[in-house]
C-alpha cells in the first residue's frame, strides 16, 4: 500500500500504514499497536484529512458527508450525510431519501448498531468506522457492507 506520511530522510524509506480491509459484520479483532519511531528520528505527521469536528460526546466523530466509489454510475444512495437525532442516535439519510436510524454498539466504540426495526437488521446489523489517530473518519462499511469514504465534516 502507498505510504500516508513524507519520507524521513532520503535515506529511511517512510513507514507504510496498512490500510484496513473492510469485514463483514464479525465480533472485533484487538488491535495491533502502531510501530514506534526510532530514537534520533523527527517525523513530522502529514496534515489532517479534514478539520476534526469537536468531540462534544462519543457520536460527533462519526458526523458527516461519505460517498460510495464502488461503481462508475452512482446512484442518489451512494451520497450519504450522517447527521446527529439526538444525543444518543444518528441518522444515515441518504440523497434517495432513504434514512436509518443509528446508536452506538456496545460490542466496539467504532461501530453503530441499526435500529431494531430497520430492513437491513438481517444484512448488516451494524456500520462499522475507522478512523485515523486524529479521530477523523476515513471511511465506513455502510449498507450491505459497501464502501463509503468519508468526504467532509458537518
Amino acid at each position: 500500500p502507498p505510504s500516508l506520511s513524507p519520507p524521513l530522510s532520503p535515506t529511511v524509506p517512510a513507514p507504510t500504514v496498512p490500510v484496513p480491509t473492510p469485514t463483514p459484520n464479525t465480533p472485533p479483532s484487538p488491535a495491533t499497536p502502531a510501530p514506534v519511531p526510532s530514537a534520533g528520528v523527527h517525523h513530522t505527521p502529514p496534515p489532517p484529512l479534514q478539520t476534526p469536528v469537536p468531540a462534544v460526546d462519543g457520536l460527533s466523530r462519526f458526523l458527516g458527508w461519505y460517498e460510495c466509489n464502488l461503481y462508475e454510475e452512482k446512484l442518489d444512495m451512494h451520497y450519504v450525510c450522517v447527521k446527529r437525532n439526538d444525543d444518543k442516535s444518528l441518522f444515515w439519510i441518504n440523497k434517495a431519501g432513504t434514512q436509518y436510524l443509528l446508536k452506538p454498539c456496545p460490542e466496539n466504540p467504532n461501530w453503530l448498531a441499526v435500529s431494531d426495526d430497520c430492513e437491513l437488521r438481517e444484512t448488516t446489523p451494524f456500520f462499522r468506522w475507522e478512523f485515523s489517530d486524529e479521530q477523523i473518519p476515513l471511511f465506513v462499511c455502510g449498507p450491505y457492507d459497501e464502501l463509503f469514504t468519508f468526504r467532509q465534516s458537518l
